[in-house]
């Protein structure tokens, strides 16, 4: 009976041991998704660094409800479409992080429609 309850013990340590915070969550592919997440429709839009480049004001889904693009607002009036693919979404923060990649492509087209990813 003893031995039973150490391995009860022992279980119950090692499942709590192993239990992942909601803090510790890295920030979620757009793509990866089943369907659009609560609330993506207001969220700030950040680059890697943590400046903020605007907020989405549009989300386009896919026919299967899984999020195609985003349009995000940015000051001046600009609008910048990501495709799910090159931006994430942090849940807890409630903001997107777009990659790197992404910002580099729009500096590169600044003067033109800005559909980057």
């Amino acid at each position: 009976m003893k031995s039973l309850t150490f391995l009860g013990l022992l279980t119950i340590s090692v499942c709590t041991g192993g239990v992942v915070e909601a803090q510790d969550l890295e920030p979620i592919a757009l793509n990866s998704f089943a369907k659009a997440p609560d609330g993506i429709g207001t969220a700030l839009v950040r680059d890697q660094q943590g400046r903020t480049l605007g907020i989405v004001s549009r989300v386009k889904l896919q026919t299967n409800g899984k999020l195609e693009q985003i349009d995000v607002l940015m000051p001046g009036g600009l609008h910048m479409v990501i495709n799910a693919g090159c931006a994430s979404y942090d849940t807890d923060a409630h903001r997107v992080i777009v990659n790197p990649t992404v910002m580099q492509k729009a500096r590169r087209n600044e003067k033109s429609i800005r559909v980057i990813g």
